[in-house]
């Protein structure tokens, strides 16, 4: 199978066209699709594909709506510190973080495809 804007978000439906507008959704499937090797990948290349664009488009939402907002993927935690005077929310998100996932580690796609990166053995290439 090859991932289409269709089977994206058939998958996905949470990266509705109202939200994600086609033309950013296909740009970031590509850029997926550059970034990953098909062979090492083998039968986990569509979901690998799926979920950094899913990712992506989640910084991107994230980062254009100033950080703030709910964007579907973002992190959730559990809160760990409240107030009531001027209101105040503080929440830990770093539950699940793996070290070294970096920017991946924002998102909860960014972790499922980091995991996956970590399963497959997506170390080092010798050329």
């Amino acid at each position: 199978m090859t991932v289409t804007l269709a089977s994206f978000r058939k998958a996905f439906p949470e990266f509705s066209a109202a939200q994600y507008p086609d033309g950013t959704v296909t740009y970031n499937l590509g850029l997926a699709a550059r970034l990953l090797d098909e062979v090492r990948w083998g039968e986990l290349y569509d979901d690998g594909i799926m979920l950094v664009t899913a990712h992506n488009l989640v910084v991107s939402a994230g980062s254009a709506a100033g950080g703030g907002g709910k964007v579907s993927g973002a992190p959730i935690g559990i809160v760990a510190s409240r107030s009531v005077g001027s209101v105040s929310k503080t929440v830990d998100t770093s539950i699940g973080l793996q070290d070294g996932a970096g920017l991946y580690g924002a998102t909860s796609y960014g972790r499922r495809y980091y995991q996956l990166l970590n399963m497959i053995g997506a170390g080092g290439i010798q050329l």
